[in-house]
């Protein structure tokens, strides 16, 4: 039927139900008719622009956001989740914001179809910005966004005043001070923006001991409870010596050493027995350096504990034959090659006829190589 002028008032009606309008009826006759109508009654080519990018945009954005929905908890942010787990969170956020695309070039094609000539290319504004948070902003959920850009010009000042003293030089005990100085300073200001609570979870994710556990819990893949009761234990010493770990004074260097050693017994304690050994492992870049040619070789994580157990004792009575040598040269070196077949064996032992032959060939396997040709001093009178 036709429609009636004035145009204004039923113009009013035709905009108000464009909310009835639902998804699957986007592009349905229902909805091209209604655009049609609204052609008719003399809707200026901006405003009707508007209400059929906005009605498209809107659909089109609940659409992402059920997806959202499903996917968010793979790759949101999360402080105890060693490095490689990351890596796969932020793979998952790149496989989403590829969906995303895909949306996108399906509602720009839907757009041209509805409204053809009437609408310009940059009238598709693209709606989906910042429905994917970047990994930045998944670390800083815990704050507004105003403490967000207060603690970025906090490190923006930090980096300032660090350039212009590189140009005095570095690796001096002045320059230790300096930095010494800067971090403290640093950590006041944000003490003093933040909550105790944001300040704790800041400290979960930027400070100096977040930065060694990223690295250190990388293989042992600790749960949350794990990783806080870790981190509040060696925060203690982290905090006290806030980074200051050349330190000229000898009695310094001592309490120094003393307070990270009495920090692994607290771990220890805290971990027991079976999880305190992964955690010494995922600290020791030998096996990290094993567990690199496990992923690489696609063997099991169970076969580099193996390797690494294997080397660990191989190498310890490798120490003791050459700390209590028998006094003659041959002897000696005899019983550090029997030792070094014998690891050999257990090798092959362990990874197969096949696996080991390439293990042994690789720079991962130096170490067994040097059991059987390392000096033993000559104590021959």
């Amino acid at each position: 039927s036709s429609i009636p002028h004035p145009y204004k008032t039923n113009y009013t009606v035709l905009v108000t139900n464009a909310a009835l309008f639902s998804w699957k009826e986007l592009d349905s006759p229902e909805y091209v008719e209604y655009i049609a109508r609204l052609r008719g009654v003399g809707c200026p080519r901006e405003t009707l622009v508007d209400i059929v990018v906005s009605e498209v945009n809107r659909l089109y954005v609940m659409r992402a956001k059920e997806l959202l929905k499903t996917t968010t908890t793979e790759f949101q942010y999360k402080y105890w989740q060693p490095k490689a787990q990351q890596a796969r969170a932020r793979e998952a956020a790149t496989a989403l914001q590829e969906v995303i695309a895909r949306l996108d070039s399906e509602r720009r094609r839907l757009l041209k179809q509805l409204l053809g000539d009437d609408i310009r290319p940059e009238e598709m504004v693209n709606p989906f910005g910042g429905l994917i948070p970047s990994e930045q902003d998944q670390k800083m959920s815990f704050v507004s966004y105003e403490k967000r850009r207060a603690l970025e010009q906090i490190d923006k000042d930090a980096t300032n005043l660090l350039s212009e003293r590189l140009k005095l030089g570095q690796n001096t005990p002045e320059f230790r001070q300096f930095m010494h100085d800067l971090t403290a300073s640093d950590d006041a200001k944000r003490r003093a923006l933040l909550t105790p609570e944001e300040y704790f979870q800041y400290q979960l994710r930027f400070s100096r001991t977040a930065s060694g556990l990223a690295i250190g819990l990388e293989l042992m893949n600790p749960t949350e409870q794990e990783y806080l009761g870790i981190f509040k234990l060696q925060a203690i010493p982290d905090t006290k010596w806030n980074g200051f770990d050349h330190l000229d004074d000898p009695g310094q260097r001592a309490e120094y050493a003393q307070d990270y050693v009495d920090v692994k017994e607290r771990i220890k304690d805290f971990l027991g027995p079976a999880r305190f050994a992964d955690y010494q492992r995922s600290g020791d870049p030998a096996f990290q350096d094993l567990q690199r040619y496990v992923d690489r070789e696609q063997l099991s994580s169970q076969q580099a504990i193996a390797l690494y157990d294997l080397k660990q004792t191989a190498s310890a009575a490798a120490d003791q034959l050459k700390a209590n040598p028998t006094g003659q040269y041959l002897t000696d070196y005899q019983k550090l090659e029997a030792l070094r077949r014998e690891t050999v064996r257990q090798i092959t032992e362990k990874l197969g006829p096949s696996a080991s032959d390439k293990y042994l060939q690789s720079s991962s396997a130096e170490w067994v190589h040097s059991l059987g040709t390392a000096s033993v001093p000559d104590r021959t009178p």
